[in-house]
């Protein structure tokens, strides 16, 4: 399955469903997008240590380039 067809198969209270595409997401960089399936999922199971996890390496590779691209200026 193609990674452009998911966000029409997910449902929206799938937890692991949103985990899985935010893990797909960061894995080709797309870290804001990732951390908005990470929020989807926290709401839905806010234990998720997985999901919480990957939403803080998201937030600080995102906040890194951020300053990166400052810096580089």
């Amino acid at each position: 399955m193609a990674i452009e067809h998911c966000p029409t198969a997910l449902h929206p209270d799938d937890a692991e469903a949103h985990t899985n595409w935010g893990n797909a997401l960061a894995q080709q960089g797309k870290l804001a997008e990732a951390i908005e399936h990470y929020q989807q999922v926290l709401q839905i199971k806010p234990d998720h240590a997985e999901a919480r996890a990957n939403l803080l390496q998201a937030q600080r590779a995102l906040e890194m380039g951020k300053e990166d691209a400052a810096h580089s200026r």
